[in-house]
């Protein structure tokens, strides 16, 4: 769904909600995810959840607009305002790259297989976690600067991430840091009741989520006008569950 809103005739500034997992991915990944954090109400990776969707630039306007704002883009990161681009849609690398990933992150090893330890539940988790944290992230800085990157763009971005904590592709055992940040996910989705956890298309804390972004976007001098929106603002904590700030 994009929502399309205009500062000057000639300059759109349009947002479209970007999932961490499209249907595919999802529907590859959604059963055994279910199975290794308890049933789908306590799976924080849920493709619908509030805390995997994050809002992008899908105009070439927008994104240029928000990349002559330097640093100061880094404010809408709050907000869930990325700095990716989300032009075109099919992310077919971005897929390929999740779905490859999670794939060898729950995989056991075989019978007689070398090279690969097996995780336990509890490192898997935090491992998985982690790796749609990572998506989140670099959907939020523009890190590849393109939801359309490559799928080996985007693993070298992630390879990078894993050693920076440490993460061998023989033992594959999560940092502390990773531990930690599954438990404060998982901890921020068992907080919120289940009815406060979904943002569906015309539901009154979407348009909140949106007022107050486009609240956000004005302030730092891009003024989109919003359509007429009459729900109150919400403190976007209780919108929007963000993402974890991670060494």
């Amino acid at each position: 769904m994009t929502e399309t809103n205009t500062s000057k005739p000639d300059t759109k500034l349009t947002i479209q909600f970007h999932h961490m997992m499209r249907n595919d991915e999802f529907n590859n990944l959604v059963d055994d995810l279910d199975l290794l954090f308890g049933d789908s109400d306590r799976n924080p990776l849920h493709r619908d959840l509030l805390m995997m969707k994050v809002m992008l630039p899908s105009s070439n306007e927008f994104w240029t607009a928000l990349q002559s704002l330097g640093d100061a883009a880094k404010t809408l990161n709050a907000l869930g305002i990325g700095q990716a681009s989300h032009i075109g849609g099919s992310h077919v690398g971005y897929g390929d790259f999740i779905l490859s990933n999670a794939r060898d992150i729950l995989r056991d090893p075989k019978p007689g297989e070398t090279g690969r330890t097996k995780l336990t539940d509890v490192k898997k988790r935090a491992r998985v976690i982690d790796l749609f944290e990572f998506a989140k992230h670099a959907a939020l800085d523009g890190n590849p600067p393109s939801m359309e990157a490559d799928r080996e763009t985007f693993q070298r971005v992630y390879d990078a991430h894993l050693s920076n904590h440490g993460v061998s592709s023989t033992s594959r055992a999560p940092s502390r840091a990773m531990l930690d940040q599954a438990d404060a996910v998982r901890s921020q989705l068992a907080d919120k009741p289940v009815d406060q956890r979904y943002v569906a298309e015309g539901d009154p804390g979407r348009k909140a989520w949106l007022a107050e972004a486009y609240d956000k976007l004005a302030e730092v001098g891009l003024d989109p006008k919003s359509p007429k929106i009459t729900e109150d603002r919400a403190n976007i904590t209780n919108i929007w569950l963000r993402p974890l700030a991670m060494a």
